[in-house]
């Protein structure tokens, strides 16, 4: 099996990057190494490929950026809450701000929808949901 490179064009300078250890989801990885297609920055609902090109991110809220990239503003806050606790386990122990978000989403829902359970993923809040629907 050969060892597959391509050239990273960045703003600085040039350099080669190896693209045989990333496993890519969802792709076809040969042909991704044949011609890849490099992003190498974003800024709202744009995204700028190594070559310069400037490209309109239709697939921005599949994971984690439906706000858009490079928010000032977010990353402000998400570097603020980091600096303060950036993870507890919510086991046995809390944060006032996990229960403030409860708060402020249990009164966005409608009728006696108002209790939060908080995931990181669509299939972990199925999983929880089937679990809940069981339990009651």
């Amino acid at each position: 099996m050969g060892h597959a490179e391509t050239t990273f064009r960045e703003q600085v300078a040039p350099r080669q990057i190896s693209m045989d250890e990333y496993w890519m989801p969802f792709t076809p990885n040969r042909d991704f190494k044949h011609d890849p297609k490099m992003v190498v920055r974003a800024e709202g609902m744009y995204l700028w490929s190594d070559q310069g090109a400037k490209i309109l991110d239709g697939s921005s809220g599949l994971f984690c950026v439906n706000a858009g990239h490079g928010r000032r503003e977010i990353a402000d806050a998400v570097g603020a809450q980091l600096r303060e606790l950036d993870f507890i386990a919510p086991f046995t122990r809390g944060h006032p701000k996990q229960f403030e978000l409860a708060t402020r989403v249990a009164e966005l829902t409608p009728g006696d929808l108002n209790r939060i359970f908080f995931v990181n993923s669509g299939s972990e809040a199925v999983d929880t949901a089937m679990k809940v629907a069981l339990a009651y």
